[in-house]
């Protein structure tokens, strides 16, 4: 099976990249599955990124926020090389991760984000591959 990177419909450079690892990851340790380059495969897990959403989830007392939920939207198809057939296929599946905001360190938020965004992915790839796994 091969897993080129994902489409990035989103505002967020780099988070294709950052999934797309996350599912080789998850894959190279299935010993069943064995993944190849691109178009070597029997099978290719095609994905888009369709959304990426920052939404404040806890407040203080000031109204000021506390935390912040990211949530991941993704469509995959699992795309028979030769044929073109789609042998499974996912629209809408979705995950997310609250991190904590640090309101006078910018560089600490968005270091939280990126932490959040990293735990979510690897998750993400854990529930892709058990949902694949188990139409076969």
């Amino acid at each position: 099976m091969s897993i080129p990177f994902f489409q990035n419909f989103t505002r967020r450079p780099g988070v294709e990249t950052v999934l797309t690892t996350a599912l080789i990851d998850e894959f190279i340790n299935t010993p069943a599955l064995q993944i190849v380059r691109s178009g070597e495969g029997e099978a290719t897990l095609l994905g888009s990124i369709r959304s990426y959403t920052l939404t404040p989830v806890s407040f203080d007392s000031s109204d000021v926020t506390q935390e912040y939920r990211l949530t991941l939207v993704v469509e995959l198809k699992l795309v028979r090389g030769s044929s073109g057939r789609v042998l499974w296929e996912r629209e809408g599946l979705s995950d997310y991760e609250d991190f904590k905001v640090t309101a006078l360190n910018v560089d600490a938020t968005k270091g939280a984000e990126r932490e959040a965004l990293k735990k979510m992915v690897k998750d993400m790839a854990r529930l892709i591959k058990e949902q694949m796994v188990e139409n076969f």
